[in-house]
């Protein structure tokens, strides 16, 4: 049965503010709410990275203190995150206007910052949406700018807390003007585009929850699975693409992000000089390990990760990680490639994690089900101390490593490409293979958008011609890496051939991109797909480009891929 806050997204939405609303919110709470007699405003005190880090704890809660949280989470984008339309445990014992029952007559904010000076001031967008959605709440439920207090000011007795830091006084009267019709006016974004000339139609502003045709184009463009449904991977593939260009990462498709979307794509980069032409020689197999890559873009460091994991003294689940926690343990996981050190270290204990903290149990005899005990803490703290010893040490040469981002697709390219023609000629490739190569990466990585398939793997199930005899065979070897291999098999023989141990950690094909350099390479020159060889299509003499597609996936888009070889080969010096 739905709670009675189910007003909380339609009134906010009115005011001009971005919302989300977060699966299962309207029968989510600790009860009822009684009269709602004004607002009280939090701050997260989790991760400094990402936009809502927080969240997954806000719905679940802690150990000692169970969920929702808060009935709203505030991103640092500005984005509304509606978790809750019931009771909530967000105010503990206090008192503001006389009223006593926080958690039963008050709307919690939880806002995302981690309640320190060196996050302060705050983000001008995600204060002025603070501003903005108190006052729509006050406004609806006819109460004053003195109805909204900060928990420091509410909590009892005085001093048990601090947040949120922002002048609270100053505040009020900021919502006091919104109400009264004095502040400023709000950035509205357009519900259409402005009229186009010559008679053009103009197109609506795209936002969560929304279904139509037009929401599958936009899916296709950000390369998302075009289901023609606005969800999450959609809002977080659009912000993505908004960060990119340089816009406020709100997650809604208006005019300005139209535009962008609308640009012709840039031109590739200097790639230096051309290849020198030779005959091709066997693909080096070489005794050497890479040089360990850069800490990940996390502020925390492999070194207070260990200090947090080392503190491990009862098992945690993983519903019970907190942002600082979840931060460490991802941070450790980054370390052995699975996960991606630049994206997935965020403080948000999601579905990445818990994959990849399940495959690091599973792999390491742990005791598994989601939880982290002391033995798996100090497992996880050696694991990460020495990599090699854990993954496999490397018996092939690699290419430096370098970051890859989910759907940051310029910024991959231009990392993508010097990777792949840098190790190209260290192959002896020709200039026209290095084309059918940059090519078949582009293609199989949906525009260098991702390093993993998109589909669940499901489909490969039970295909002997893969190797997938056991169970879950096709989840767990899924298409990975510039190739994206697939198949136990494959899986298997790239073990063999790179000293890893992809067979039992599948993950880190996805997340070290130097190793998907040489497994695209070196496949496609040796013809370990499918038989056949790069050099049977494409040498010096012949530019096969559509028969080259057997070396990976016998016809499927041979055109559409040769086309794409045909421009990269205009492209190279």
């Amino acid at each position: 049965m739905a709670f009675s806050l189910t007003w909380l997204p339609e009134v906010l939405a009115a005011a001009g503010l971005k919302v989300a609303e977060v699966e299962g919110w309207k029968t989510r709470g600790r009860g009822e709410m009684g009269k709602i007699q004004g607002v009280i405003c939090h701050h997260t005190a989790g991760s400094k990275n990402g936009n809502m880090p927080s969240l997954g704890l806000l719905i679940k809660g802690r150990s000692d203190l169970p969920g929702p949280l808060s009935q709203l989470g505030l991103g640092r984008d500005g984005t509304f995150y509606v978790i809750a339309a019931g009771r909530c445990n967000h105010a503990g014992r206090g008192s503001w206007q006389e009223i006593t029952s926080g958690n039963g007559n008050f709307i919690g904010i939880e806002a995302e910052n981690t309640g320190s000076m060196k996050d302060f001031p705050w983000p001008a967008v995600q204060m002025d949406a603070y501003r903005r959605g108190v006052a729509a709440i006050l406004n609806h439920v006819q109460k004053s700018a003195a109805f909204c207090c900060g928990h420091r000011e509410y909590a009892l007795p005085k001093g048990r807390k601090d947040d949120p830091l922002f002048d609270m006084a100053a505040f009020r009267d900021s919502v006091a003007a919104i109400l009264n019709g004095t502040g400023p006016a709000a950035p509205l974004i357009p519900p259409v585009e402005p009229a186009k000339p010559g008679g053009v139609p103009s197109r609506p502003t795209l936002r969560r929850g929304m279904k139509n045709e037009l929401v599958k184009q936009l899916q296709r463009r950000l390369g998302v699975d075009p289901a023609g449904v606005f969800g999450p991977r959609t809002e977080a593939a659009v912000r993505a693409f908004q960060r990119d260009h340089g816009m406020v990462p709100d997650g809604i498709v208006g005019p300005k992000t139209w535009a962008a979307l609308d640009a012709p794509a840039p031109q590739p980069f200097d790639i230096g000089p051309a290849p020198v032409v030779e005959e091709i020689a066997e693909v080096p197999t070489l005794l050497t390990t890479p040089a360990p890559p850069p800490p990940p873009g996390s502020a925390i460091t492999l070194a207070e990760a260990h200090a947090v994991l080392a503190e491990v003294k009862a098992p945690r689940a993983t519903s019970e990680w907190d942002a600082p926690f979840a931060s460490a343990v991802q941070r450790a996981l980054a370390e052995l490639f699975l996960l991606n050190p630049a994206d997935d270290v965020d403080g948000d204990a999601g579905p990445r994690t818990r994959g990849a903290w399940a495959l690091f149990s599973e792999d390491a005899k742990l005791a598994g089900g989601g939880i982290i005990d002391p033995a798996g803490a100090r497992r996880l703290i050696d694991a990460s101390k020495d990599r090699f010893a854990f993954i496999g040490k490397p018996a092939i040469a690699l290419e430096p490593d370098f970051e890859i981002r989910r759907n940051r697709r310029t910024a991959n390219q231009e990392r993508s490409v010097a990777a792949l023609i840098g190790a190209g000629k260290a192959m002896k490739l020709t200039r026209a293979q290095i084309a059918y190569v940059l090519a078949t990466a582009e293609h199989e990585s949906d525009r260098f958008a991702t390093l993993e398939e998109y589909a669940s793997g499901a489909a490969y199930e039970g295909r002997a011609d893969l190797g997938n005899t056991h169970p879950g065979d096709g989840r767990r070897f899924k298409g990975r890496g510039y190739v994206q291999l697939t198949g136990r098999n494959n899986y298997q023989a790239y073990a063999k051939r790179t000293g890893i141990r992809l067979l039992e950690l599948p993950y880190i094909l996805m997340n070290w991109p130097a190793l998907s350099v040489f497994v695209i390479l070196d496949g496609m020159m040796r013809g370990a797909y499918t038989g056949k060889r790069l050099d049977q299509f494409v040498d010096k003499t012949q530019e096969d480009f559509r028969g080259a597609r057997r070396v990976v996936n016998g016809q499927d888009q041979a055109e559409k891929i040769a086309q794409r070889a045909r421009d990269w080969l205009t492209r190279l010096p």
